[in-house]
C-alpha cells in the first residue's frame, strides 16, 4: 500500500478546534452529449486520465439541486477535465440543472442501465447500485469517480500518478465516493470480486468497510489519501453545517458534504452569510472568495 506523508499512523481523536487532524488510454471520444456508447482507443494511459464520471440514479423528474451544482463547476475549475460524464437512468431537472448545463457546458450525458443484480444476487439500493456501476465505469474507461456531493478543492494532478486513489474516511474505511483509477486496474477487479459476499443490509460494507481490507494486501496497487479527500468523515459532518466550527480545508484535495443528513437548501444569496464551512466553500466555489460576504 502507498501510504501518503502519514504513513503507518492512526489519529486517536478525530480533529482539533478548527478541524486540524490529530495523528495517532488512451483518449476517448464522447459520440455527442446523448449517445448511448464511448468509443476508446487501443492504448491505455499509465495515468489516471482527465474524465471525471458521475452517477445520476434518481428517479425521474428528481430537481438538480444547488450543491449538485457547486459539485460540478468545482470539477470544472478544479480539476479542469477534458470531459465531465453523468451516467443517468433518468435526466435531472430544475433549473438549476439548465443552470448547470450553461455555465459547465461540456458535459456528456450518458444513459446507463441501473444494476439490479451482482454474482446472482439481487440488488436494489440505489446507493449499492451506483456503488457497483462506478466500479464497471472506470474498470472500462478509467479516470475519476465523483459523488455530487463531493467538492473538488484543488488539482488533482498529483494524485494521477498512482493506479488507483481512495480517501480514508478513519484508519478502517476507505471513502467511495471518490475514486481514481486507471482503466482496468487490478484493486479495482479485486473490488468488484467482493461482492460475491454482497450484505444488503450493510450499508457501508462493500463500498467502504471491504477496500480497507483489500488495500491493506495490495502493495503499490493502490494509494491512500488518509486526510484529505474524505475528512471531516460522516461522524465529523458536525464540522460542515455548524454555524462558527469552521474546518481548516486549506490542505485537502476534496471535501464530501455528506449532504443526505442535511435538509437546508441554499443559493447564491443564502451563502453570502452563512458562517459554517460549507459556506466557505460555497462561496470559495461560486464568489472565488470564502470569506462571509454583505448581504
Amino acid at each position: 500500500m502507498i501510504f501518503s506523508e502519514h504513513h503507518g499512523k492512526l489519529w486517536t481523536n478525530y480533529s482539533d478546534e478548527r478541524g486540524n487532524p490529530q495523528i495517532a488510454g488512451d483518449e476517448f471520444r464522447i459520440l455527442n452529449s446523448t449517445e448511448s456508447t464511448l468509443e476508446l482507443g487501443d492504448v491505455r494511459p499509465v495515468t489516471v486520465p482527465k474524465y471525471v464520471h458521475l452517477i445520476w440514479f434518481y428517479p425521474k423528474g428528481t430537481n438538480f439541486r444547488f450543491h449538485h451544482l457547486m459539485c460540478l463547476m468545482s470539477i470544472k475549475l478544479h480539476i479542469k477535465p477534458q470531459r465531465i460524464i453523468v451516467w443517468y437512468s433518468q435526466m435531472p431537472k430544475g433549473p438549476w440543472w439548465a443552470f448547470a448545463r450553461k455555465t459547465v457546458w461540456d458535459i456528456a450525458l450518458m444513459p446507463y442501465q441501473v444494476p439490479t443484480a451482482i454474482f446472482n444476487q439481487s440488488v436494489s439500493i440505489i446507493e449499492h447500485q451506483s456503488d457497483i456501476a462506478r466500479l464497471d465505469i472506470l474498470i472500462k474507461y478509467g479516470g475519476i469517480y465523483f459523488d455530487f456531493d463531493v467538492i473538488a478543492l484543488k488539482d488533482l494532478g498529483p494524485l494521477l500518478r498512482y493506479p488507483v486513489t481512495l480517501g480514508a474516511e478513519t484508519p478502517y474505511l476507505l471513502g467511495s465516493g471518490v475514486i481514481l483509477a486507471q482503466p482496468n486496474a487490478s484493486f479495482l477487479h479485486l473490488w468488484k470480486d467482493s461482492y460475491r459476499d454482497y450484505q444488503a443490509t450493510e450499508w457501508n460494507y462493500n463500498s467502504v468497510v471491504v477496500p480497507m481490507k483489500l488495500a491493506k494486501n495490495s502493495g503499490k496497487n493502490i494509494h491512500i489519501e488518509w486526510f484529505s479527500i474524505h475528512r471531516p468523515n460522516w461522524f465529523e459532518r458536525q464540522w460542515l453545517y455548524t454555524e462558527g466550527r469552521l474546518w481548516n480545508w486549506s490542505e485537502n484535495f476534496a471535501i464530501h458534504l455528506w449532504y443526505r443528513s442535511h435538509d437546508k437548501e441554499y443559493d447564491p444569496v443564502t451563502i453570502r452569510r452563512l458562517n459554517t464551512t460549507v459556506g466557505e466553500i460555497f462561496r470559495f466555489i461560486y464568489y472565488g472568495n470564502a470569506t462571509l460576504l454583505s448581504s
